[in-house]
């Protein structure tokens, strides 16, 4: 036989619990909520803004940036005339800028021309240095 214990559920045999005292709410556990969602909100409304004026780029413009880099490096690498590996390419909200030094004023237009080509890309900024070879 089970003895009778006051503290304990007669259907389940299961400790009763004070349930007021589990819901408390401490100053810790509430300030934590609070913060959690001011960090939610404040990342919601800065991850996909977008600025007309300013020098930072979104999310979304670094990753397209980002592929158009990509894709222009190696349309210059795969080219049999052009150096490809002695030019540097950055872009900057899709306009793609050229660096290096570059062996004639031919390879030069070719190499403008592959990165004006690539899907993408707004604008092509030649900053290429003629050496001859």
């Amino acid at each position: 036989m089970i003895a009778k214990n006051p503290l304990m559920n007669k259907s389940t045999l299961q400790p009763l619990t004070d349930h007021a005292a589990s819901s408390r709410r401490t100053p810790v556990a509430v300030f934590r909520k609070l913060w959690l969602v001011v960090c939610l909100v404040a990342l919601a409304c800065s991850g996909c803004a977008s600025y007309k004026e300013g020098g930072s780029r979104t999310v979304g413009e670094f990753t397209d940036d980002v592929g158009i880099q990509s894709a222009v490096k190696t349309a210059l690498i795969r080219d049999k005339e052009i150096s490809g590996l002695r030019i540097n390419v950055e872009v900057n909200r899709s306009v793609v800028s050229l660096y290096g030094r570059i062996p004639s004023e031919y390879a030069r237009q070719k190499a403008v021309r592959i990165a004006a080509g690539v899907r993408g890309v707004v604008d092509v900024q030649d900053r290429l240095t003629l050496v001859e070879e």
